[in-house]
């Protein structure tokens, strides 16, 4: 992977602006395509805790500057669990959130909402007919896993995952 040595114009970006190149974080060299073979990624799980079964009914992520996609796993230690051995251990995926960035100049039409280089939306998972709705249990452990961009630096890079669950005693 060609690191950004923060050294001028960065090759590809739509205009640079924002930071002056004094902080690594320059806004607009995020829009540019990711270099192949420059992303990382990292995982962390946690157990639901007695009370949290129920049905997942909507699921977003959060990323900051320089994150591609977030996304949640079900790992089930039980028969209930597809799969067997290495597939059973990477999970389920539950959901899976790409980060859109804004292309838009200060000043031209459209700028609010879509301001260049910015995460200005993150996609979402609703599941919306009951029969798609994965049942969760309290003890489960769900993995989230965020991949972020490492051809540029980025200050404060981080993942979050919010989980919509309808309560469901049953799963207790």
């Amino acid at each position: 992977c060609n690191h950004d040595t923060l050294q001028g114009e960065v090759k590809g970006s739509v205009g640079l602006r924002g930071s002056g190149r004094e902080l690594p974080s320059d806004f607009s060299a995020a829009v540019r395509p990711v270099a192949p073979g420059c992303t990382a990624s990292v995982s962390w799980e946690y157990i639901l805790p007695t009370g949290a079964s129920g049905r997942l009914v909507f699921s977003k992520g959060h990323l900051h500057v320089g994150g591609l996609s977030v996304a949640a796993y079900l790992i089930r230690d039980d028969a209930n669990q597809t799969g067997t051995g290495q597939a059973a251990q990477q999970g389920k995926l539950l959901c899976s959130c790409n980060a859109r960035y804004g292309r838009s100049n200060p000043g031209s039409a459209g700028f609010v909402g879509d301001e260049l280089g910015y995460v200005v939306a993150v996609s979402t998972c609703a599941f919306d007919d009951v029969d798609e709705q994965p049942i969760l249990q309290s003890g489960d452990r769900i993995r989230v896993e965020a991949t972020y961009r490492t051809d540029l630096w980025f200050n404060g890079v981080m993942g979050l995952f919010d989980l919509a669950i309808l309560p469901d005693s049953r799963g207790d």
